[in-house]
């Protein structure tokens, strides 16, 4: 069998278990063949979803400490907003001034949601008692926040692009430096600071555009002591940062790593950064954003290529990477598919006051302690070219893999082929070639017998397979594509 390999673009086609072209699907662990993939879901946006009135600059989606229920909030360039149960989006908080080509940074700590930008400072709203978002008195004007050590961290503060400050210890609102643990720390080199976040309860990573520094809690009034994790490694914005559990995903001005308690792996060199970089500009880089995928345990990172001569921050290719497996797949969305901005969201909750509209408590479709009401669990989410909420759970997107190529040293005849999956539906090709350094001759079909067999003649010494499975087809794992040889030649 002519089985899929991983995608791996950066190396030799003939690099066993190698393949240079898998999209728009999941990776499986195979017994037989390594590695299996399974549809990825189309991105579909939420019936009745309202427009956020501007282009997504960050969002975040929370538990509300008091309810139970999930909320979701996201920002444009002017405004702050929460997303209601139908969908429509109110203004909270209006009147700011992000930055060209910035995020809004944005954490809860205790009953409060903190927002931040080198241009407004740090805001905080009440989400148990919401009246509105205020100014924090006193406190930095940082590009970026993180909580750690029961106190929120603030990075690139007052225009100083490489100081940290942390607020005093369970108090967002003290800031004054040598008060109840409240530091001031400027840090001599590794350019500025990019983005922050504590991977257990006693440790913390920094990222700088240049360096990863790490902070390690101390137990007295020192807070922490830092060290200097990597340097000539950095993070390229604090959009392209995404974690979970103990373990930060980012993207380096020379692609991709992961940091753990082994440390910070490479996990795109010579595998898929080189393609990556060949598709997108470095002054594109700030369009890149990254989100995780807890239900198929992927890191999504989309970008805006150069091959795209639209939208000029509209997401519109993209990788996927599976963080339990160690594989790449690409991400390749039909173009009116491109989409304005990826989250990690939750449908929100509904409150007693807003259950009125699904009738009275006789009729209501679910009991009063049905986990519908809260909301539910965080997952990869979007926003579409115009600004609407989905998630990622609409028919397959369209498939496309190929298979390792397979050097042999007799010329073969290939008379039919057998798709190794359940799609029944799309093309399957055989691309051969005489040589490593020939022109593969692709030859292709749309009918795949009832038996599961496609007729197609190809003949060389070195060949593909080529799978194309339509976008909304039912299916659920490929393997790889079987080979029906009819004649092997001799060496010429």
């Amino acid at each position: 069998m002519l089985a899929y390999g991983s995608y791996e673009p950066d190396k030799p086609v003939t690099d066993p278990g190698v393949s240079p072209v898998i999209q728009n699907v999941i990776p499986l662990a195979s017994t037989e063949t390594g590695v299996a993939y399974k549809p990825f879901a189309s991105f579909q946006v939420i019936p009745g979803a309202a427009a956020l009135p501007g282009p997504p600059r960050g969002g975040i989606s929370i538990v509300n400490p008091s309810s139970g229920n999930y909320e979701v909030y996201a920002c444009t360039a002017s405004a702050i907003y929460k997303l209601q149960t139908d969908y429509s989006w109110v203004a909270i908080g209006t009147g700011y001034t992000l930055p060209a080509e910035e995020e809004w940074s944005i954490v809860p700590f205790g009953n409060f949601l903190l927002f931040t930008n080198r241009s407004d400072g740090i805001l905080q709203y009440n989400v148990a008692v919401p009246a509105g978002v205020t100014a924090v008195s006193g406190a930095p004007k940082a590009r970026f926040l993180f909580v750690a050590f029961d106190c929120v961290f603030a990075g690139d503060c007052d225009g100083e692009n490489r100081l940290l400050r942390n607020s005093g210890t369970n108090n967002h609102t003290q800031w004054t430096p040598g008060i109840n643990n409240s530091q001031y720390q400027p840090i001599p080199d590794g350019q500025e600071l990019v983005a922050g976040a504590a991977i257990n309860d006693g440790t913390v990573i920094v990222l700088q555009r240049n360096s990863i520094r790490v902070l390690t809690r101390t137990g007295d009034t020192r807070l922490y002591t830092m060290n200097i994790l990597a340097q000539n490694i950095g993070c390229v914005g604090a959009r392209t940062l995404a974690s979970i559990g103990t373990e930060l995903f980012f993207q380096s001005t020379d692609g991709f790593y992961r940091i753990n308690s082994q440390g910070v792996i490479p996990i795109g060199a010579q595998r898929v950064n080189a393609t990556y970089l060949a598709a997108i500009s470095t002054a594109s880089f700030f369009t890149v954003q990254a989100a995780i995928d807890p239900v198929n345990k992927l890191v999504a990172w989309l970008y805006h290529p150069t091959s795209d001569t639209g939208a000029t921050t509209n997401l519109s290719a993209g990788l996927l990477f599976s963080y339990q497996l160690d594989k790449w797949v690409a991400f390749v969305p039909e173009a009116a598919a491109a989409l304005a901005g990826i989250f990690q969201f939750a449908t929100p909750g509904y409150g007693m006051d807003s259950i009125d509209s699904f009738g009275t408590l006789d009729t209501l479709p679910y009991s009063l302690d049905s986990r519908f009401w809260n909301g539910g669990q965080p997952r990869l989410a979007g926003l579409s070219a115009d600004y609407k909420i989905g998630f990622f759970d609409g028919t397959s997107m369209a498939a496309t893999l190929y298979t390792q190529t397979v050097v042999s040293p007799t010329d073969q005849l290939f008379d039919s082929v057998v798709p190794q999956d359940d799609a029944g539906a799309g093309t399957v090709s055989i691309a051969a070639k005489d040589s490593l350094s020939g022109t593969a001759r692709v030859t292709s079909t749309t009918t795949i017998q009832p038996s599961g067999r496609a007729f197609v003649r190809a003949r060389g010494k070195v060949a593909q397979g080529q799978r194309t499975i339509p976008a909304g087809t039912t299916w659920t794992t490929a393997k790889g594509v079987d080979t029906v040889v009819a004649k092997k030649g001799g060496v010429r």
